[in-house]
């Protein structure tokens, strides 16, 4: 067994994890996910600020960095933000889908966003509905190629 130390997504305390060693008959499996709320990063206006994120975004990133700790496992996402930028790594296994408002939400009352999804026009539902899919589609065909195999999960 292998032991790697990882930092959990708050970055408050160090996790251990504990690997099976690597199995070469094993098929690699890709996961895609794509998130509902953005992930605890850099805002992109240079201030170091990190952007807040709510318990589902802090989630979605932690599965994303359990899955690609994995064997045999390469996890890819994508999440909505309006405060956060494209990663600059050049090897980024994640994509933000910018928003030019808040992340749309149901919740009549909400510390983070104003949008809400009944507040839509049919045209605006349908714009980003529409750039939504084209820009997921994008980037998981980009990810399929850059792993040689097509999605495992979805």
């Amino acid at each position: 067994k292998t032991t790697v130390q990882v930092r959990s997504p708050s970055q408050l305390a160090p996790t251990s994890i504990s690997l099976l060693p690597p199995n070469p008959h094993r098929p690699m499996t890709l996961i895609f996910q794509l998130g509902t709320n953005n992930w605890q990063r850099p805002k992109k206006d240079s201030s170091g600020e990190l952007e807040f994120a709510p318990g589902s975004g802090v989630l979605h990133e932690a599965h994303h960095n359990a899955y690609n700790l994995m064997d045999g496992v390469k996890c890819y996402s994508m999440y909505p933000s309006k405060n956060q930028g494209q990663p600059k790594e050049d090897n980024a296994d994640y994509r933000v889908f910018e928003l030019e408002h808040d992340i749309p939400i149901c919740e009549s009352a909400s510390p983070n966003s104003s949008k809400r999804w009944h507040s839509f026009s049919d045209e605006e539902f349908a714009a980003y509905v529409k750039r939504l899919e084209t820009e997921v589609y994008d980037f998981m065909k980009a990810c399929e190629a850059k792993a040689g195999k097509n999605f495992t999960m979805c």
